[in-house]
């Protein structure tokens, strides 16, 4: 499946990654803007993105929680605000 294929080239890539020991962070074998040369904003760069992942499993964890509670999709609920944002907080 997809799935499969896909988890499979990202094991390969961090395999191959781990070998040059960068890794697959900012810095590593895709840095075309060049991120990665300076080493201190390089350890800013990647407490950023473990922040930003972080933040982004909360905000999947309240969709979930959102559609148990109201028995809508997200998109269902974010149409009912849009029509009456002052009525459907939820």
């Amino acid at each position: 499946t997809l799935i499969d294929q896909a988890s499979a080239e990202v094991s390969r890539a961090y395999e191959r990654s781990e070998a040059t020991t960068t890794g697959m962070y900012p810095g590593g074998n895709f840095d075309p803007l060049g991120f990665g040369k300076n080493p201190e904003k390089l350890k800013e760069l990647k407490v950023k993105e473990i922040k930003n992942g972080r933040l982004a499993m909360l905000a999947v964890l309240g969709f979930g929680h959102q559609a148990f509670v109201t028995g809508k999709s997200p998109l269902d609920n974010l149409a009912d605000h849009i029509a009456n944002p002052f009525v459907n907080h939820y």
